[in-house]
């Protein structure tokens, strides 16, 4: 956000007249969607905001994207974040209440010390199995880096019979 007043309506202090693509700078894509090439379109198609990292509101926007899902799947959040949030208070107590309703996992790019430290607080416990911590985008399109999300997302995984995966991040 750009304002104070804007950061208060975006942090749920104020709620009138709240346009979160304008005031939060939040953009919804789209819903859930099988269809990658349209969402690698989709997401390569919006600009590079370079403003704060505004964990807490994107948590908000996942809980309220679990209603979609249908009742029965298990229910997990993967963030993928490469800055310390806005605030990380109200990114704690948004992420305990998330995982109140879902396994709640993060992809960290490029982070440092402290802000893991934090992740490892936010996430699912335990955090061994829900924390990447990743040097670079890129990893996202290793293989290796897939399966290991993968496998930590789903109880059940079935392999196909591959002579060797590629290992590492």
């Amino acid at each position: 956000p750009r304002h104070v007043g804007s950061l208060k309506k975006c942090f749920g202090m104020k709620s009138d007249g709240l346009d979160v693509e304008r005031d939060c700078l939040i953009k919804m894509v789209q819903h859930f969607s099988s269809d990658m090439d349209a969402t690698r379109s989709k997401i390569a198609e919006l600009p590079w905001l370079k403003a704060t990292t505004f964990t807490s509101a994107a948590l908000g926007m996942a809980s309220a994207e679990l209603a979609l899902g249908r009742k029965d799947a298990k229910k997990v959040v993967l963030v993928v974040t490469d800055g310390r949030p806005l605030s990380r208070l109200r990114t704690a107590k948004v992420a305990s209440q998330l995982r109140q309703r879902a396994k709640l996992m993060f992809a960290s790019v490029g982070l440092g010390r402290d802000s893991l430290s934090d992740v490892r607080e936010w996430a699912s416990q335990p955090a061994e199995e829900n924390v990447f911590n990743l040097r670079s985008y890129p990893s996202l399109d290793k293989l290796s880096t897939v399966d290991a999300l993968v496998a930590a997302m789903c109880e059940q995984v079935s392999t196909p019979s591959v002579s060797a995966a590629p290992t590492g991040f």
